[in-house]
C-alpha cells in the first residue's frame, strides 16, 4: 500500500513539473514569434510600398515619353514637308468664273493688233478638286483651314486672232485670313501652274505681240474672296484675282499679260460633319519650339536675251538663243512660329549670257562672244521671309549684289519662290529673280535641303 502511494505521488509531482516547464518555455516562445511576425510585416510592407514606388514612377516615365514621342510626332508633322497621310481631310469640288479687265500695259493689248480693237477682256472657268483640312483640329486653328489641290482652267480674251484661247493646269493652297462670323470668312487662295494654246510672237504671222512670246507660259494667280458656308455640303465663294502670264525670259518677247478680274465659285463637300460651323473649344495646340534652321538650294534654268540687230541684215529682233543660268543659295533662318521664318541668304549665281556680244559673219551666221567669267558672276546677300504651310512655304527675298558681273541689270535684286516639300528635309523650288523691283532676270528651278534639330 505504501509503495502504490509512494508511486502516485512521484508521478503527480512529475507531471506538475513538466506542466511548469512547458507554460514557462511556451510564453517565451510565443513572445519571440509574435516579435518576429511584427518585423517581418514590416518588411514586406516596406518593400511592397517601394515596389510600388518604383512602378508608379516607371508607369509617370512611360506616360512621359509617350507624351512626348505624340508631342514630336505632331510637330513633325507641322514642319514642312510632312506627310498628309494620317491628317483628317475633306474632299471637296469645285467650279469657278473669272471675268477680268487686262492691264494695257502695251501699244500691242491697246489696240496695235491685226484685228485693230484693245485685248482689254478676259473670261476663265475653273474647275478644282482639294483637300480641306477638318475643322475642329489644331491644324485648322494655326493654319487657318487651309485647304490644297489641282485645278485646270479654259479661257478667252475679246479676240482670240493674236492671242488664241489658252487653257492650263495648276496646284494651289488657300487658307483664312479672318473669320468674320461662324459662317463667313475672308480668305486668299494662290495658284501656281503652267498654261497652253497661246498664239505667240511670230516675225511673219504675229509679228505685233510683244507681249506673249512662246507657246507655253507660266500662270500665277491671287484670289482674295469671302467663303459664305452654306450648308453641310456647299460654300459659296466671291471675291477679286490678279492673274499674270510670262514665260519667265525662257523666250522673247516677254512683256506678260496681268489681269484684274471679279470671281464667284461654288464648292462641294463629299465628307464635311454636320457640326462644321461649331467651334470646339477644347482643341489643344501643341507649343512650338523656337528654333534655327538651314537650308541650301541648287538651282539651275535659261534664259533668252535681246540682243540689237540695228544696222545689220538681220531683220529679227530676237535671236531666240538660250544661255545658261546657275548657282545656290545658302540660307540661316529662324524659326519663330508655326508660319514664320525669318533670317538671310547668300546667294550665288551664273549668268552664261551676262555681256554677251555678238558678230556677223560673211556667211550670214551669228558668232557669239561670252564675256569674261568674273561678268558673268554674282554674289550677293539679301534679307529674307518664309511664309511656311503644309506642303508649300512661300519665299521672298530682297538683296544686294556685293559682286555684280552683269551690267545691264541692277545689283539691288528680289527673289518670290515657291517651295514645294517632298518630305521634311527636301523641297523643290520653283522662284524667280528680278532686278530694280520691275526688270525680270531668270527663273530658278532647283532642290533644296534643310538641317534642323529636329529633323
Amino acid at each position: 500500500m505504501d509503495t502504490v502511494w509512494k508511486t502516485t505521488l512521484l508521478i503527480c509531482f512529475f507531471i506538475s513539473s513538466s506542466l511548469l516547464s512547458f507554460s514557462k518555455g511556451g510564453e517565451n516562445d510565443f513572445s519571440y514569434t509574435l516579435e518576429q511576425q511584427k518585423r517581418k510585416g514590416k518588411e514586406k510592407a516596406d518593400s511592397i510600398k517601394e515596389a510600388f514606388i518604383i512602378q508608379f514612377d516607371s508607369l509617370k516615365a512611360a506616360q512621359e515619353a509617350r507624351r512626348d514621342s505624340i508631342r514630336q510626332v505632331e510637330l513633325k508633322n507641322a514642319m514642312p514637308g510632312s506627310s498628309s497621310i494620317q491628317k483628317p481631310y475633306m474632299n471637296a469640288l469645285s467650279v469657278e468664273e473669272r471675268i477680268g479687265r487686262v492691264a494695257l500695259t502695251e501699244n500691242f493689248l491697246k489696240g496695235d493688233n491685226r484685228k485693230g480693237t484693245p485685248i482689254s477682256m478676259q473670261n476663265m472657268t475653273h474647275l478644282k478638286w482639294s483637300l480641306d483640312i477638318r475643322p475642329h483640329t489644331w491644324e485648322d486653328i494655326v493654319y487657318g483651314s487651309y485647304y490644297q489641290g489641282a485645278g485646270i482652267f479654259y479661257s478667252s480674251f475679246v479676240h482670240k486672232t493674236d492671242i488664241g484661247n489658252p487653257w492650263g493646269i495648276y496646284l494651289f493652297q488657300g487658307a483664312r485670313i479672318a473669320e468674320i462670323n461662324s459662317r463667313l470668312s475672308f480668305n486668299y487662295e494662290w495658284n501656281l501652274g503652267l498654261s497652253a494654246g497661246w498664239k505667240p510672237y511670230d516675225f511673219i504671222n504675229n509679228p505685233k505681240n510683244n507681249s506673249i512670246g512662246s507657246r507655253v507660259n507660266a500662270y500665277i494667280n491671287t484670289n482674295f474672296y469671302f467663303k459664305w458656308r452654306m450648308s453641310r455640303h456647299f460654300d459659296l465663294n466671291a471675291g477679286i484675282s490678279l492673274t499674270h502670264f510670262s514665260n519667265g525670259n525662257t523666250k522673247d518677247p516677254n512683256n506678260g499679260i496681268n489681269t484684274l478680274s471679279g470671281s464667284v465659285g461654288l464648292k462641294y463637300y463629299f465628307n464635311r460633319n454636320s457640326k462644321f460651323y461649331i467651334k470646339e473649344r477644347n482643341v489643344s495646340i501643341p507649343k512650338y519650339p523656337k528654333h534655327m534652321q538651314y537650308e541650301l538650294l541648287i538651282f539651275a534654268s535659261w534664259k533668252d536675251v535681246t540682243l540689237d540687230t540695228a544696222g545689220t541684215h538681220i531683220k529679227k529682233p530676237y535671236l531666240n538663243k538660250k544661255f545658261l543660268v546657275t548657282g545656290f543659295s545658302f540660307s540661316p533662318m529662324y524659326a519663330i512660329n508655326y508660319k514664320l521664318q525669318i533670317g538671310g541668304s547668300f546667294d550665288f549665281s551664273y549668268d552664261e549670257s551676262a555681256g554677251m556680244t555678238y558678230d556677223l559673219l560673211p556667211n550670214n551666221m551669228i558668232r557669239y562672244a561670252h564675256a569674261p567669267f568674273n561678268e558673268q558672276i554674282s554674289i550677293g546677300l539679301a534679307a529674307k521671309v518664309d511664309f511656311t504651310m503644309p506642303y508649300f512655304t512661300i519665299s521672298g527675298s530682297v538683296g544686294y549684289d556685293i559682286l555684280h558681273g552683269n551690267k545691264k541689270t541692277s545689283s539691288l535684286y528680289q527673289i518670290l519662290a515657291l517651295k514645294v516639300n517632298i518630305s521634311p528635309d527636301i523641297f523643290f523650288n520653283i522662284g524667280y529673280r528680278a532686278s530694280a523691283f520691275k526688270n525680270p532676270d531668270f527663273l530658278m528651278f532647283g532642290i533644296g535641303c534643310r538641317f534642323s534639330k529636329y529633323r
